[in-house]
């Protein structure tokens, strides 16, 4: 809920920096907006565990015999690291199909199911529908964990024990391009989040 309110009061109506944008957040976009917001730390994790195990000595080797710089992401990077992508996206669908807090706070009158078992149980009292839609929340929550469990079973498979950490070659004007896209990230996110604590802090300080 926290990218929630802190989305509304950086581009809510009155929000500080409403100019910047030319729609409402309220709705579908700002579902997604909030949603990539929340979901991306828990991603950024997996796939910085997933990549950080791929095995230098098959980077060698595809130097060593020639190869493109696309082949070799192609035939190892994406090789070695597609179990944690892949588990990286069934925890965003996870996290994003049963998350109730975003919706409620920026989805206006864009419905997911959450808010549609919320509704269900204490705003019509059906509970057997509420009940309905929280089966359906927790059946593609139950296939994505097990999707996740095999593919983090196979990627332990297929890790050699004696396997060596890659560490890039430097390159002054990739890692400088880089380094400009990940302050730009990190200063929208301190942005989101520092606003939302900032507020949640001062709120209950009043209380």
């Amino acid at each position: 809920m926290l990218p929630g309110i802190a989305l509304v009061y950086l581009f809510g109506n009155q929000g500080l920096l409403r100019s910047l944008l030319t729609e409402s957040i309220y709705g579908y976009w700002g579902l997604v907006l909030g949603e990539v917001i929340y979901t991306f730390p828990h991603a950024l994790m997996i796939l910085l565990s997933a990549l950080s195990m791929s095995d230098a000595r098959l980077f060698d080797a595809a130097s060593s015999l020639g190869a493109s710089s696309w082949r070799t992401f192609r035939s190892v990077t994406w090789s070695s690291s597609r179990h944690g992508i892949f588990a990286a996206l069934c925890l965003v669908f996870t996290l994003t199909i049963t998350d109730f807090g975003i919706p409620v706070v920026v989805g206006g009158d864009y419905q997911v199911l959450a808010l549609e078992a919320y509704k269900a149980v204490l705003g019509q009292q059906q509970f057997g529908r509420g009940a309905l839609i929280g089966m359906l929340l927790l059946l593609p929550a139950l296939l994505t964990f097990g999707v996740d469990v095999w593919l983090r079973k196979r990627q332990r498979d297929a890790m050699s024990s004696r396997a060596q950490f890659y560490l890039p070659k430097a390159n002054f004007q990739r890692d400088t391009l880089y380094l400009i896209f990940v302050m730009l990230i990190c200063a929208l996110f301190l942005l989101v989040f520092g606003t939302g604590s900032l507020l949640l802090f001062y709120s209950v300080l009043a209380l």
